[in-house]
């Protein structure tokens, strides 16, 4: 079997496609395969896609929502900040 050092993970299409197409194809193989960082037990581990948008831990068991392709994206660590916010911000008030 040849070395994939240069194409990576999409050098399994060998000339086809194009090159251009190979690129953007590894890099979504690689954010959707590669280590990702579990939000409950903090290991960085490979979890794995379930289906489209729904992640696993191998190791904790914790499932959780994010991205097409990667574990978590902008838009949902930036939804999580504003969450935390304003359920400390709710706790002060109480208090």
């Amino acid at each position: 079997m040849p070395k994939t050092k240069k194409v990576g993970i999409s050098g399994k299409f060998g000339p086809r496609y194009g090159s251009k197409l190979r690129k953007q194809w590894n890099e979504i193989a690689e954010k959707q395969k590669g280590p990702t960082k579990c939000p409950k037990c903090e290991s960085k581990i490979s979890n794995m896609r379930e289906f489209i948008g729904v992640w696993h831990c191998k190791k904790c068991g914790a499932r959780w929502t994010g991205g097409a392709w990667e574990s978590s994206t902008a838009r949902g660590k930036e939804s999580h900040r504003i969450a935390t916010r304003l359920a400390r911000e709710t706790s002060e008030a109480e208090n």
